[in-house]
């Protein structure tokens, strides 16, 4: 991908599909904290694709994605319909609803990596016994070159044509 091909993202908000939003809440939602997975944007910036790591390495207090696994995604699956990597999504214990040092630290040097975005989102989904809730947040670059996490709200849409037009049906703000 070229530089002057790189996908923009919202820094203000985060916009996924139904879809998308549905299958993290099933995916995550009903397992212990500590599962994850990736997200994938479209050239418009919508988190429009959604891969949950079932074989990321787990603990009480770690998630450690496959790396071998989710590179395989990427390039095989995702690259070729014009899907691009913008963010991991991973699950917490209730009362923890941001990214560790660490969670930031990894997600550095993902956005490092990455020339196909000019940030990256690091949603956590607190998993509490009223239910999963999605805390959004992204990690970006500024003028200075520091990086930045912070929370942001995020919306969930939904396509309404063949076109793939999408409509936003909720927008959460924190």
């Amino acid at each position: 991908m070229e530089l002057d091909e790189i996908v923009v993202l919202n820094k203000e908000r985060m916009t996924l599909t139904d879809a998308v939003q549905r299958n993290i809440l099933r995916d995550l939602g009903e397992r212990a904290p500590e599962c994850g997975g990736v997200l994938g944007v479209d050239r418009n910036g919508t988190v429009s694709a959604w891969y949950f790591d079932i074989t990321g390495k787990t603990s009480s207090n770690s998630y450690r994605p496959d790396v071998n696994t989710i590179n395989r995604v990427l390039s095989e699956e995702w690259q070729r319909v014009g899907i691009y990597m913008a963010g991991i999504v991973h699950s917490h214990a209730a009362g923890k609803r941001v990214p560790s040092c660490g969670d930031i630290q990894y997600g550095i040097r993902i956005l490092k990596a990455l020339d196909t975005v000019d940030a990256f989102y690091l949603p956590i989904l607190e998993i509490s016994p009223s239910g999963p809730t999605l805390f959004c947040h992204v990690l970006s670059q500024n003028p200075g070159g520091k990086y930045l996490c912070r929370r942001i709200a995020y919306s969930v849409a939904m396509r309404t044509s063949r076109n793939d037009d999408l409509t936003t049906i909720s927008n959460i703000h924190f």
